[in-house]
């Protein structure tokens, strides 16, 4: 998952060890921080809906739960 994250990371060495180009730094800096922040968006999605659905099942009739489990719903 974090995969892609160390080759930005690789990409920033390589801009300032070989190329010496700060502001080729910056941009694979600024990448990195959108990349992230979209990351943590998505999974803070992703866990809230789990849990939101978790709750929400937890809240129904029992019977219901059972009727709907027999089902295979």
């Amino acid at each position: 998952v974090l995969y892609p994250l160390d080759l930005y990371n690789d990409s920033a060495q390589y801009a300032l060890t070989v190329f010496r180009k700060q502001f080729l730094y910056d941009e694979v800096e600024a990448e990195v921080n959108l990349c992230f922040d979209q990351f943590v968006y998505k999974l803070s999605e992703l866990v809230y809906a789990h849990y939101k659905q978790l709750a929400a099942s937890m809240l129904l009739d029992k019977r219901y739960r059972a009727e709907c489990a027999a089902r295979g719903a």
